[in-house]
């Protein structure tokens, strides 16, 4: 009954460990009020993300990007009625001393599949903003700021799967620790 115990406890380690590490990775699991990528527009809700599919063709970023270069932007227009309205996107790039350039700037129109996708060069490590105006809204605008190749900010791209890699081995230890005993005992030549 003992072996049944542990065998349930390592099962359960492993289950839990991975949950972890998956919901770690999955950036679809979290609740739209608690995303960090999420910004209000009154009541309606926008999601912002940014794809650099040369770094890392899996990542999504959201205020952080890696890397200098081309970017795309996506922006879901998550609530329906924000998809018959007309909205533009605005992406700028911010300098030392605050004055913003524009890097690209989309006129306002509606998308009716609730789904801004613009391609953009990010040409300078720094600062940038992208901005989102809904026609005929008086509630503030969403915008999301970005950390273009900042490296003390920037998580390392394979650092999730340094993580699941680590979350193993240590399980694999664990595993090792409990059954060793008894898979010695098993072998065991009398």
């Amino acid at each position: 009954m003992k072996t049944n115990s542990t065998i349930f406890r390592a099962m359960l380690f492993l289950c839990i460990a991975f949950g972890f590490t998956s919901s770690a990775n999955a950036h679809g699991g979290v609740d739209l009020k608690d995303d960090q990528c999420a910004r209000w527009a009154g009541k309606d809700i926008v999601h912002f993300n940014v794809y650099q599919p040369q770094v890392d063709k899996m990542a999504n970023y959201c205020g952080t990007v890696p890397k200098v270069g081309p970017a795309i932007f996506v922006v879901d227009l998550v609530n329906q009625k924000l998809r018959e309205t007309k909205v533009a996107f605005k992406l700028v790039s911010r300098a030392d001393d605050g004055n913003e350039t524009v890097v690209l700037d989309l006129p306002a129109k509606i998308y009716k599949q609730g789904v801004i996708e613009a391609t953009a060069l990010l040409e300078k490590a720094g600062y940038h903003k992208a901005y989102i105006t809904i026609a005929g809204s008086h509630e503030d605008q969403p915008a999301m700021g970005y950390r273009v190749a900042m490296r003390s900010q920037v998580q390392a791209p394979g650092l999730n799967l340094m993580l699941t890699i680590l979350l193993l081995a240590a399980g694999a230890v664990m595993l090792a620790m409990l059954f060793g005993p008894t898979f010695k005992r098993m072998f065991a030549k009398d």
